[in-house]
């Protein structure tokens, strides 16, 4: 799966999350707009509700790309 399937995911299923690397938190849809299709094609890991992680040539995680924040909802 890439970083773009990934990020595609969480807008279809309206997740509310915040998307955090070391220095900013975006919106999916922020990202899937402003990132590099190199980037978005990242082959990446997502663990629902902690991070997404690069996939390594090897096939095993790599460094975390971004953690997750789960926004607040009022519902």
């Amino acid at each position: 799966m890439s970083l773009r399937e990934i990020l595609e995911e969480i807008i279809e299923k309206q997740e509310p999350v915040r998307l955090h690397n070391s220095s900013d938190k975006f919106k999916a849809e922020d990202l899937l707009a402003s990132l590099t299709d190199r980037k978005l094609n990242i082959r990446s890991f997502y663990q629902q509700g902690l991070y997404i992680a690069r996939i390594n040539e090897k096939g095993f995680l790599g460094d975390v790309l971004y953690r997750i924040n789960m926004e607040k909802t009022n519902d």
